[in-house]
């Protein structure tokens, strides 16, 4: 019973397995990444260690690489000025209908409504 107990907490941790201790010093001797280090370990039927669970969440997709244009005074100028406009533009469509739901909410709220003195 003692063996099976021993067997059955060696599988809970990978560093306890030969082959666990094996993923995990070729990890952290930078010879695999987390990924591969996860993949081994499922492949050996054994947990992930927190420390590979927290690397493989800090892991993100590569940033774009940097293709050598800087975009110019005038473009940014261009694209400022166009969202200006459209910042504008939905100001003046839209502010004065949500003033006029406010107005019309304030209005029910005091008692000031057709529908509540209904």
């Amino acid at each position: 019973m003692e063996l099976l107990a021993r067997h059955i907490i060696d599988r809970g941790d990978p560093s306890k397995t030969e082959q666990g201790r094996e993923v995990l010093l070729r990890f952290r001797a930078k010879e695999i990444d987390a990924r591969d280090a996860g993949i081994d370990l499922a492949i050996l039927g054994l947990p992930l260690p927190d420390v590979i669970r927290i690397e493989l969440q800090r892991a993100k997709e590569p940033d774009a690489p940097f293709n050598g244009t800087v975009m110019s005074d005038e473009e940014l100028d261009r694209i400022t000025e166009e969202a200006k406009a459209k910042a504008l533009a939905w100001k003046e469509e839209k502010l004065p209908e949500r003033r006029a739901n406010v107005a019309r909410l304030e209005r029910e709220l005091t008692g000031d409504s057709p529908k509540l003195a209904a």
